[in-house]
Protein backbone atom coordinates (compact mmCIF):
# COMPACT_ATOMS: atom_id res chain seq x y z
CA UNK A 1 0.00 0.00 0.00
CA UNK A 2 1.24 3.47 -0.89
CA UNK A 3 0.10 6.22 1.47
CA UNK A 4 -0.40 9.73 0.12
CA UNK A 5 -1.49 11.24 3.45
CA UNK A 6 1.84 12.72 4.63
CA UNK A 7 5.34 13.18 3.16
CA UNK A 8 7.01 10.88 5.69
CA UNK A 9 4.52 8.09 4.95
CA UNK A 10 4.88 8.43 1.20
CA UNK A 11 8.68 8.45 1.52
CA UNK A 12 8.55 5.41 3.82
CA UNK A 13 6.40 3.46 1.36
CA UNK A 14 8.56 4.45 -1.62
CA UNK A 15 11.67 3.49 0.36
CA UNK A 16 10.18 0.07 1.05
CA UNK A 17 9.63 -0.46 -2.69
CA UNK A 18 13.18 0.67 -3.55
CA UNK A 19 14.73 -1.56 -0.86
CA UNK A 20 12.78 -4.52 -2.25
CA UNK A 21 14.00 -3.67 -5.76
CA UNK A 22 17.63 -3.80 -4.67
CA UNK A 23 17.12 -7.00 -2.71
CA UNK A 24 15.43 -9.05 -5.44
CA UNK A 25 16.03 -9.28 -9.17
CA UNK A 26 12.41 -10.43 -9.45
CA UNK A 27 11.02 -7.18 -8.00
CA UNK A 28 9.71 -4.69 -10.58
CA UNK A 29 11.84 -1.87 -9.16
CA UNK A 30 15.07 -3.81 -9.62
CA UNK A 31 15.36 -2.03 -12.99
CA UNK A 32 15.07 1.68 -13.68
CA UNK A 33 15.27 3.88 -16.72
CA UNK A 34 17.94 6.58 -16.55
CA UNK A 35 17.27 9.56 -18.81
CA UNK A 36 20.17 11.90 -19.57
CA UNK A 37 20.85 14.94 -21.73
CA UNK A 38 23.40 14.47 -24.50
CA UNK A 39 25.87 17.29 -25.14
CA UNK A 40 23.96 18.11 -28.36
CA UNK A 41 20.83 18.78 -26.28
CA UNK A 42 18.95 15.63 -27.27
CA UNK A 43 17.64 13.21 -24.66
CA UNK A 44 18.83 9.65 -24.21
CA UNK A 45 17.59 6.85 -21.95
CA UNK A 46 18.51 3.34 -20.98
CA UNK A 47 17.54 0.71 -18.43
CA UNK A 48 19.98 -0.12 -15.62
CA UNK A 49 19.92 -2.37 -12.57
CA UNK A 50 19.40 -0.59 -9.25
CA UNK A 51 22.41 -1.75 -7.21
CA UNK A 52 22.01 0.21 -4.00
CA UNK A 53 19.49 2.36 -2.16
CA UNK A 54 20.36 4.48 0.88
CA UNK A 55 17.29 6.26 2.27
CA UNK A 56 19.35 8.27 4.78
CA UNK A 57 21.02 10.23 1.97
CA UNK A 58 18.23 9.78 -0.63
CA UNK A 59 20.54 7.88 -2.97
CA UNK A 60 20.03 5.27 -5.67
CA UNK A 61 23.13 3.78 -7.33
CA UNK A 62 24.02 1.78 -10.41
CA UNK A 63 27.22 0.89 -12.23
CA UNK A 64 28.34 1.39 -15.81
CA UNK A 65 31.34 1.14 -18.10
CA UNK A 66 33.39 4.34 -17.86
CA UNK A 67 33.63 4.28 -21.69
CA UNK A 68 29.83 4.30 -22.04
CA UNK A 69 28.12 7.28 -23.72
CA UNK A 70 26.01 7.76 -20.57
CA UNK A 71 29.17 8.67 -18.63
CA UNK A 72 29.93 11.41 -21.18
CA UNK A 73 26.34 12.62 -20.83
CA UNK A 74 26.67 12.75 -17.04
CA UNK A 75 29.96 14.62 -17.32
CA UNK A 76 28.21 17.20 -19.48
CA UNK A 77 25.07 17.42 -17.30
CA UNK A 78 24.84 15.47 -14.03
CA UNK A 79 21.06 15.95 -13.73
CA UNK A 80 18.99 12.86 -14.60
CA UNK A 81 15.45 11.58 -14.42
CA UNK A 82 15.01 8.04 -13.12
CA UNK A 83 11.80 6.18 -13.96
CA UNK A 84 10.64 3.08 -12.12
CA UNK A 85 7.39 1.19 -12.72
CA UNK A 86 5.72 -1.63 -10.83
CA UNK A 87 2.94 -3.16 -12.93
CA UNK A 88 1.69 -5.19 -9.96
CA UNK A 89 1.01 -2.21 -7.71
CA UNK A 90 0.54 0.22 -10.64
CA UNK A 91 3.08 2.59 -9.08
CA UNK A 92 5.22 4.86 -11.25
CA UNK A 93 8.09 6.89 -9.81
CA UNK A 94 9.73 9.71 -11.76
CA UNK A 95 12.74 10.86 -9.78
CA UNK A 96 14.86 13.93 -10.47
CA UNK A 97 18.40 13.38 -9.22
CA UNK A 98 21.92 14.77 -9.37
CA UNK A 99 24.59 12.21 -10.18
CA UNK A 100 28.15 11.70 -9.04
CA UNK A 101 30.30 9.35 -11.12
CA UNK A 102 32.89 7.43 -9.10
CA UNK A 103 35.82 5.71 -10.75
CA UNK A 104 39.16 4.75 -9.28
CA UNK A 105 38.09 5.74 -5.75
CA UNK A 106 36.90 4.01 -2.58
CA UNK A 107 33.23 4.19 -3.56
CA UNK A 108 33.80 2.55 -6.96
CA UNK A 109 36.12 -0.06 -5.40
CA UNK A 110 33.41 -0.98 -2.86
CA UNK A 111 30.93 -1.31 -5.73
CA UNK A 112 33.35 -3.45 -7.75
CA UNK A 113 33.96 -5.78 -4.81
CA UNK A 114 30.25 -6.44 -4.32
CA UNK A 115 29.50 -6.83 -8.04
CA UNK A 116 28.73 -10.43 -8.98
CA UNK A 117 31.19 -12.16 -11.33
CA UNK A 118 28.70 -12.36 -14.25
CA UNK A 119 28.13 -8.59 -14.01
CA UNK A 120 31.90 -7.96 -14.07
CA UNK A 121 32.21 -9.73 -17.43
CA UNK A 122 30.97 -6.69 -19.35
CA UNK A 123 33.89 -4.64 -18.08
CA UNK A 124 36.40 -7.10 -19.53
CA UNK A 125 35.16 -6.44 -23.07
CA UNK A 126 37.83 -4.78 -25.22
CA UNK A 127 35.19 -2.76 -27.07
CA UNK A 128 33.41 0.20 -25.50
CA UNK A 129 29.62 0.12 -25.15
CA UNK A 130 28.07 1.27 -28.43
CA UNK A 131 31.30 0.79 -30.37
CA UNK A 132 31.02 -1.10 -33.68
CA UNK A 133 32.59 -4.57 -33.48
CA UNK A 134 33.87 -6.31 -36.61
CA UNK A 135 32.10 -9.67 -37.01
CA UNK A 136 35.32 -11.64 -36.57
CA UNK A 137 36.35 -9.69 -33.45
CA UNK A 138 33.55 -10.71 -31.06
CA UNK A 139 35.01 -12.21 -27.89
CA UNK A 140 33.12 -13.06 -24.70
CA UNK A 141 35.45 -13.36 -21.72
CA UNK A 142 34.88 -16.52 -19.71
CA UNK A 143 35.44 -14.88 -16.33
CA UNK A 144 36.83 -11.78 -14.67
CA UNK A 145 38.72 -11.85 -11.42
CA UNK A 146 38.29 -9.22 -8.73
CA UNK A 147 41.88 -8.12 -9.29
CA UNK A 148 41.56 -7.68 -13.08
CA UNK A 149 42.99 -4.15 -13.25
CA UNK A 150 41.88 -3.50 -16.82
CA UNK A 151 38.25 -4.49 -16.19
CA UNK A 152 38.27 -2.70 -12.84
CA UNK A 153 39.55 0.44 -14.58
CA UNK A 154 36.47 0.46 -16.82
CA UNK A 155 34.05 0.21 -13.89
CA UNK A 156 32.17 3.30 -12.70
CA UNK A 157 29.75 3.55 -9.78
CA UNK A 158 27.08 6.20 -10.23
CA UNK A 159 25.29 7.70 -7.24
CA UNK A 160 21.99 9.50 -7.87
CA UNK A 161 20.96 11.90 -5.10
CA UNK A 162 17.20 12.33 -5.29
CA UNK A 163 15.80 15.87 -5.20
CA UNK A 164 12.18 15.32 -6.26
CA UNK A 165 9.96 12.27 -6.62
CA UNK A 166 6.77 12.32 -8.67
CA UNK A 167 4.74 9.34 -7.46
CA UNK A 168 1.71 8.20 -9.45
CA UNK A 169 -0.52 5.35 -8.31
CA UNK A 170 -3.06 4.08 -10.85
CA UNK A 171 -6.23 2.81 -9.20
CA UNK A 172 -9.67 1.85 -10.55
CA UNK A 173 -11.29 4.11 -7.95
CA UNK A 174 -9.20 7.12 -8.98
CA UNK A 175 -5.52 7.73 -9.55
CA UNK A 176 -3.42 9.42 -6.88
CA UNK A 177 -0.34 11.52 -7.50
CA UNK A 178 2.00 13.63 -5.39
CA UNK A 179 5.43 15.22 -5.67
CA UNK A 180 7.95 14.95 -2.86
CA UNK A 181 10.57 17.73 -2.89
CA UNK A 182 13.67 17.77 -0.72
CA UNK A 183 14.57 20.97 1.11
CA UNK A 184 16.24 19.66 4.25
CA UNK A 185 13.12 17.49 4.71
CA UNK A 186 10.59 16.00 2.34
CA UNK A 187 7.71 18.31 1.45
CA UNK A 188 4.70 16.91 -0.38
CA UNK A 189 2.34 18.46 -2.90
CA UNK A 190 -0.61 16.47 -4.18
CA UNK A 191 -1.21 17.09 -7.88
CA UNK A 192 -3.64 16.00 -10.55
CA UNK A 193 -3.03 12.60 -12.02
Amino acid sequence: MIRFDAPENLWSDISEQLRAGVASSKHAMHLMTVATAKPDGHADARIVVVREFDPEVRRLSFHADIRSPKIAHLSHDPEVVLVLWDAGTKLQLRIAARTTVHSDDDRSLAGWLKTAPPSRLGYAQPHAPGEAIPNDDWVQPAEVSLDDAEARGRFAWIDCEMTTIDALLLEPTGNRRAVLSWDGAWKMQRIGA
